[in-house]
C-alpha cells in the first residue's frame, strides 16, 4: 500500500505507502546494471560498490544510497516501476528501496518504536528515521546520529513530493469523481487483542494468516472518497488511487495523529487488505491500495464514476 504525499514509510515515516522521497540534487539516468547512475556533483559516489543487504554495509555506502533516493525527482518516487525500467533508478537505490518495502510484511517494524519528530532550526517538523529499520546488515556501521544529519534532506524531500502531489492531484479530473458507497471503502482502528465493540477479520499474508480485531464503528469510509482511478504497473499488480473529501482528510489526520503506535484497518467491501501502524499523523488528502483483483477495483470504481454521471452524487467538498 501506498500513500500519496505520504506512504507506509515517508522516509522512515510509517504513514499510508512507499518510501517517497523526492526533491533534492537531481540525479540523472545511468546504467541500472552498474550498480549506479551518473550523479550530479554534490551528491556523491558510490564508487561502484554494490549494496547487499545480507552483508554488513560500509557505512558511506549507506548513507550516500539515501542521499542518492532522496534526490529522486518526484515523479520517479510515484512512478517507481517504470523509473526502474527506464534506467533512472540506481541500482544501489532499487536494493535499498526493496529491503524497506519488504521489511513490513515481515513483521520487522513490529520491533521498531514508532520514530519521534523533531524540529529543525528553521521551523520544519520531521519525523526521525530509525537505525533499526535497516537491520543487522545496512544498519551495521551506520548509527541513528548519522541518519539524523539527513533530517533537513528529508524535509526538503517531504516538501517537494507533498507540492508535487497537490499540483498533480489537484488538476480537474472529471472521468475519477466518483459516489461509492460507505462500505465501498472502510477505515476503522483495529488492535491485536478483542476488545469490547471489536469484531474479528482474517489477512492473509502468503500461508499465514493474521487475525485482528476491528472496532465496528468507522473512522472513514467510501462517502468521503471524493476521486478514485486504477493503474496496474508492468509486472500486472494494480492499485487503487483514492483521494478524500476535505471532511475525510480531517477525520484522517485527527485519528492518526490521536492515534500513534496503534493500528488502522483498511478494508474494501468488507475485505481486510492491511494493518498498518500509526507512526505519526497522516496529513494528505490520497491514499493508494493492493491487494485485490484489478477487476475488482475496476468494477469498484465504474460504479462509482457512474454514481457521480448519473447525478445521484450528493453535493462533495472539493
Amino acid at each position: 500500500m501506498s500513500y500519496y504525499p505520504a506512504s507506509w514509510f515517508f522516509c522512515g515515516v510509517l504513514v499510508f505507502g512507499g518510501l517517497v522521497c523526492g526533491g533534492g540534487p537531481e540525479i540523472e539516468a545511468g546504467d541500472p546494471e552498474s550498480g549506479v547512475g551518473r550523479v550530479i556533483p554534490g551528491v556523491g559516489s558510490v564508487d561502484g560498490a554494490v549494496l547487499d543487504p545480507e552483508k554488513p554495509a560500509p557505512r558511506e555506502l549507506v548513507l550516500k544510497t539515501f542521499r542518492q533516493m532522496l534526490a529522486l525527482s518526484p515523479e520517479d518516487q510515484i512512478n517507481w516501476d517504470k523509473a526502474v525500467e527506464a534506467g533512472r533508478i540506481p541500482r544501489n537505490v532499487q536494493v535499498l528501496h526493496e529491503y524497506l518495502h519488504g521489511r513490513p510484511h515481515e513483521g520487522v517494524w513490529d520491533e521498531v518504536p514508532p520514530p519521534e519528530r523533531r524540529i529543525l532550526p528553521d521551523g520544519r517538523e520531521v519525523g526521525v528515521f530509525p537505525v533499526e529499520v535497516l537491520g543487522p546488515n545496512l544498519g551495521a556501521n551506520v548509527t541513528q546520529e548519522d541518519l539524523d544529519q539527513l533530517l533537513p534532506e528529508i524535509a526538503d524531500a517531504q516538501e517537494r513530493i507533498e507540492a508535487y502531489s497537490r499540483a498533480r492531484y489537484d488538476e480537474p479530473q472529471p472521468w475519477s469523481r466518483v459516489r461509492f458507497e460507505p462500505e465501498d471503502f472502510e477505515i476503522a482502528v483495529a488492535h491485536e487483542e478483542e476488545q469490547p465493540g471489536t469484531e474479528k477479520k482474517v489477512i492473509s499474508r502468503g500461508e499465514a494468516r493474521l487475525e485482528y480485531f476491528v472496532e465496528r464503528e468507522r473512522l472513514l469510509n467510501g462517502r468521503h472518497v471524493h476521486r478514485a482511478w486504477q493503474v496496474t504497473d508492468g509486472h500486472g499488480q494494480s492499485t487503487m488511487y483514492l483521494n478524500f473529501t476535505e471532511e475525510g482528510a480531517k477525520l484522517i489526520a485527527r485519528a492518526t495523529r490521536e492515534g500513534v503506535g496503534g493500528y488502522l484497518a483498511l478494508m474494501v467491501r468488507g475485505e481486510l487488505l492491511s494493518v498498518p501502524q500509526i507512526r505519526a499523523e497522516i496529513t494528505g488528502r490520497e491514499v493508494s491500495i493492493t491487494g485485490v483483483d484489478p477487476e475488482t477495483f475496476q468494477a469498484i470504481i465504474d460504479e462509482g464514476i457512474s454514481r457521480f454521471l448519473d447525478g445521484t452524487s450528493d453535493a462533495r467538498e472539493q
